[in-house]
């Protein structure tokens, strides 16, 4: 679930993120868009598409510009889970037919993962672990107001372990704040 957040109010968060950052990544001092959402993961297993039980890349700017996120947790339940970064898609080529299908026929999509990836044969879970589709590299765990930034490109997803603990109340649910950067790199 995403909701837009006024630009007005982040003018502080963003003025962080760019003299922070760009202190430690020198090339984000070029010309830098920033949008931002709250979010909170609420969907059982069950309730996923096939495109969430898999890690994902964020969507690609304009060519020459770079994707970049912050993400900042809002949330003291650390069980509810931080983020996993994988290594790039074993066959990436099958998942970018899989997003395509997606979009057309879902059921298709479905069909299509189910004949190729055996992972799609189990029971619906939030992709936690090496599989056929990506190894994992390493999981950020989730602490009340740790902020990461990470580049876009590299596949990531929240690594939810204990779906059970998701929550609709945004007191108790998996709160983010993500800001995604659209950088043209100086």
């Amino acid at each position: 679930m995403f909701n837009d957040f006024d630009d007005d109010a982040m003018t502080e968060f963003y003025r962080f993120i760019r003299s922070q950052m760009t202190k430690h990544f020198p090339f984000l001092r070029g010309d830098m868009k920033m949008s931002t959402f709250l979010s909170m993961v609420t969907f059982r297993p069950d309730e996923l598409s096939v495109l969430q039980r898999m890690c994902h890349t964020d969507p690609a700017p304009d060519p020459g510009r770079t994707p970049y996120a912050a993400l900042l947790y809002l949330f003291e339940t650390e069980e509810l889970g931080g983020t996993s970064f994988f290594s790039y898609w074993k066959k990436h080529g099958l998942l970018k037919e899989v997003e395509a299908m997606e979009l057309e026929e879902p059921d298709k999509a479905h069909e299509f993962l189910l004949a190729n990836f055996p992972t799609f044969s189990e029971h619906a879970k939030y992709m936690t672990e090496s599989n056929e589709i990506a190894e994992l590299l390493c999981t950020i765990p989730a602490r009340f107001n740790r902020m990461i930034f990470y580049s876009g490109r590299i596949p990531h997803n929240a690594a939810i372990t204990a779906p059970e603990l998701l929550s609709k109340d945004c007191r108790k649910g998996r709160l983010t704040l993500n800001v995604f950067a659209d950088v043209l790199p100086k």
